[in-house]
């Protein structure tokens, strides 16, 4: 599974990674990926390499900074989905050093592998570093003209992570970033997930001693979104769009 948010060769993509839940006194979900939408002959090259193992990918012609940084993020992905955390982490780091040198440090290109390696991070404890991924990657994406979908997503992961990280303050403020910025989304285009994130925010206030907030936002959740089905909380993972890598 690979995290969807969409940047390009220009793609938009949160690659992808760990399901597991973190550990910690408030029970969110952490995982996150980004995926990517690609153009093109990269489009027809991606879906080639998704059906082949490793190897492929690891053979695909590179030429210039761009390519490496894509091949390398594609690579992470895959390593990811093997679990093999580790090389996966490596990967997301050299893919975004082969954006950086591309001159895309601040495009929507690296956002993927931002994001990606700091829920890596996040889930291995080294949360600090994962929140500075992630608030580059919020820079990235405040631009009004870029896709409030794709906001929203970085600022649940963000809440999140501070949530992990016990700032409870900062978590709260994102969350409450998040519902306004969702509340404000014209509904044809809301996020199909919206009410998993009024879910999250419910249970972060719910475990913070706030029953009476956490009420009142499901009954606007279901106001929105009519009846919650869902009896457990979902991972960042879930809350983002799904690569369309074909």
């Amino acid at each position: 599974m690979l995290f969807g948010l969409a940047v390009g060769v220009h793609v938009t993509r949160i690659g992808g990674c760990s399901h597991e839940k973190l550990d910690g006194p408030h029970p969110v979900a952490p995982t996150l990926e980004m995926h990517r939408e690609l153009p093109g002959n990269a489009r027809r090259q991606v879906a080639v390499m998704f059906q082949q193992p490793l190897a492929r990918v690891e053979s695909l012609p590179v030429h210039e900074h761009a390519d490496l940084a894509l091949t390398e993020g594609l690579r992470a992905d895959l390593l990811n989905e093997e679990r093999d955390f580790r090389g996966a982490a490596d990967a997301y780091r050299q893919s975004i050093a082969e954006w950086e040198e591309a001159g895309e440090d601040d495009s929507l290109d690296i956002q993927p592998e931002l994001c990606n390696l700091a829920i890596l991070y996040v889930n291995e404890g080294r949360v600090p570093e994962g929140i500075a991924l992630l608030e580059r990657a919020l820079r990235i994406a405040e631009d009004p003209s870029r896709d409030p979908n794709t906001r929203v997503k970085i600022l649940l992961a963000a809440a999140v992570a501070y949530t992990r990280h016990k700032d409870l303050e900062k978590a709260a403020g994102y969350f409450q970033r998040v519902v306004v910025l969702l509340d404000h989304l014209p509904p044809a285009i809301r996020i199909g997930d919206g009410q998993a994130v009024y879910r999250e925010y419910a249970t972060f206030l719910r475990t913070s001693g706030r029953k009476r907030e956490a009420k009142d936002l499901e009954e606007r959740a279901h106001l929105l979104f009519g009846p919650d089905t869902s009896q457990q909380l979902v991972g960042i993972d879930s809350l983002l769009p799904k690569s369309n890598r074909h």
